[in-house]
């Protein structure tokens, strides 16, 4: 295959978002990085999201390779991600969520540390915002690979890193293979831990990013509002378990492919991490006798469980 004359693709991905795509466009078609190619990506929005991109495609007359791409069917976010990644020239992509800001320097900051440390996945610090554009209190901090990039704590985590100021090298797809098509299994906590078994992953400790906090679409599942009703609450909970089956089945099959066997402390953890989460699908999902045929005692826990956190969110 001949070399990409590009050092890296940014993924613009937009869904929706004719309040913000303006600024987001503008953001990436300012990058001061060179050799850059510019993917605007819209997944059949509803609203004027492609009309806005398409008007200020055609304007630009600027340095970088700009192509314009909008989904003939929405596929949802990590389906998106797929097709782009496949699409991009670059070997390292650099996702921009249509709904964030970045500083011109963003990908040039990341280029040099992918390069630098030869790593497969780097990520930055953030500012952060709300759906105002209000200063808001950060929470990605609290992930864990603010604190290490342990592989066996990679492993069990529902927080790694923030994945809209991350940049990854193409392999962690040519090797493991796509993202899952269930969206909420978010693709950060997907990459995050390829790379963590490759032990290759690398922090700016620097603000790139201006991060809209719980706007975006792939925060819908975390979203903070008061929940009205308990089938309301009921489906909330079981959407959660069905992305967390679908995160670690991934997971499971990653480590395979990375090379660890069964007995592996980390495949064993997500093994057993597996048997519980299915266990609350299921709570979810079947007939209650016919669940409590299945697991017994086991049924009555995760019923009791289960049944408390309806009632406390409801």
């Amino acid at each position: 295959m001949a070399a990409s004359p590009f050092r890296a693709s940014l993924l613009l991905l937009a869904y929706n978002q004719e309040d913000f795509i303006r600024d987001a466009v503008n953001c990436a078609l300012a990058q001061d990085a060179s050799d850059l190619e510019i993917i605007l990506s819209d997944d059949c929005s509803t609203d004027s999201t492609f009309d806005i991109m398409q008007e200020m495609a055609a304007a630009y007359d600027g340095p970088h390779m700009l192509r314009l791409n909008r989904n003939r069917k929405n596929l949802g976010v990590n389906n998106h991600i797929n097709f782009l990644v496949e699409m991009a020239s670059a070997d390292v992509c650099v996702p921009f969520p249509a709904d964030d800001t970045s500083v011109p320097h963003r990908v040039t900051r990341l280029l040099e540390v992918i390069e630098r440390d030869d790593a497969l996945l780097v990520h930055s610090d953030a500012s952060t915002i709300d759906g105002e554009g209000n200063p808001a209190k950060p929470s990605h901090k609290h992930a864990l690979f603010y604190r290490t990039t342990d592989v066996l704590e990679a492993a069990l985590s529902d927080a790694l890193f923030l994945g809209a100021t991350s940049a990854y090298r193409k392999v962690l797809w040519e090797k493991y293979g796509p993202l899952p098509n269930y969206s909420k299994a978010f693709e950060d906590l997907i990459t995050g831990f390829r790379a963590a078994l490759e032990g290759r992953i690398s922090y700016i400790d620097e603000p790139l990013v201006c991060y809209r906090q719980d706007v975006g679409i792939s925060n819908v599942i975390n979203s903070k509002y008061r929940l009205d009703s308990m089938r309301e609450s009921r489906n909330r909970r079981e959407q959660r378990f069905r992305a967390r089956k679908a995160l670690f089945d991934q997971r499971l099959k990653d480590a395979e492919t990375f090379g660890l066997t069964e007995d592996d402390d980390v495949v064993r953890h997500i093994s057993d991490e597996l048997v519980r989460t299915g266990q609350r699908k299921d709570f979810y999902s079947m007939w209650w006798p016919k669940f409590v045929w299945k697991y017994g005692r086991e049924a009555i826990r995760v019923t009791l469980s289960e049944l408390n956190y309806i009632v406390k969110r409801k």
